[in-house]
């Protein structure tokens, strides 16, 4: 998986990395609120680990930006050394799942860690799935759509498999790299715009399916149910004619 640290002492950060590494994990390390911030329109984590304090802001203020953009799709960590109650509170509040006060013990972090991590362990699973017309099988990495194999390539079956893992959720490219393809860095985005392509055709997704696989401008792919998405955009056309008839709309609760 993907895990963010927002840490701006390095000493501290780095043994926040080697504890994602020691549990097989991937990380991306910023050192203020601004570069995470920006780096989270266009990206995808699994877990972000943050301080309070930063440079340029706190975490605080990121945390509750991320649950009013994200919802809580991604779980939070502050890793802090302030130790006060009140503090304490108002991280959960702003939306934080876990709460750890400095100095960093390692096992307890690293188990706080896998605890968040499994929470999205629905998106780790090892047996058949299956997806409307769809039948995927991790371990045989064979797929079957209305019970017909269906050909893939070991790199399309992967790339198939986090999509079908992820459902209505945004993928970053580099989050796509790195989870199916175990590719830390850059190559050619006509690679990955290729399989996905294949995937499409191969999968029948303008055909039998109730799935599309959704290209994101300057981002990567979702896959996402077309019912769910019809109501999605249906919301956001309800929402768009309300405001242009001048209209007050209240956010849920």
């Amino acid at each position: 998986m993907r895990v963010a640290i927002l840490e701006d002492d390095k000493s501290q950060a780095g043994l926040l990395e080697s504890i994602v590494k020691s549990i097989r994990h991937n990380f991306h390390t910023y050192g203020k609120v601004g570069t995470l911030q920006r780096a989270l329109i266009y990206e995808t984590f699994d877990l972000i680990i943050m301080d309070w304090m930063l440079p340029d802001g706190t975490g605080l203020d990121l945390a509750r930006w991320l649950r009013q953009t994200r919802g809580g799709e991604t779980p939070i960590l502050f890793v802090t050394c302030r130790s006060d109650e009140h503090d304490v509170v108002a991280a959960l509040n702003a939306g934080a799942d876990d709460y750890v006060i400095k100095p960093i013990r390692v096992t307890e972090v690293t188990a706080r860690i896998s605890a968040l991590l499994r929470r999205t362990s629905s998106r780790d699973i090892v047996g058949v799935m299956e997806c409307g017309p769809y039948r995927l099988d991790p371990v045989a990495r064979t797929m079957f759509a209305e019970g017909k194999p269906i050909e893939l390539t070991l790199r399309e079956f992967e790339l198939a498999l986090v999509f079908f893992k992820n459902l209505g959720r945004q993928l970053s490219r580099t989050y796509l790299l790195e989870t199916a393809w175990k590719i830390k860095g850059q190559i050619d985005s006509r690679t990955l715009d290729t399989h996905v392509s294949r995937i499409r055709t191969k999968l029948r997704l303008r055909d039998i399916s109730p799935f599309r696989l959704v290209a994101l401008y300057s981002c990567g792919y979702r896959m996402e149910r077309i019912s769910d998405a019809m109501d999605a955009d249906k919301n956001a056309a309800d929402v768009r004619s309300l405001q242009h008839a001048g209209a007050r709309v209240l956010p849920h609760h």
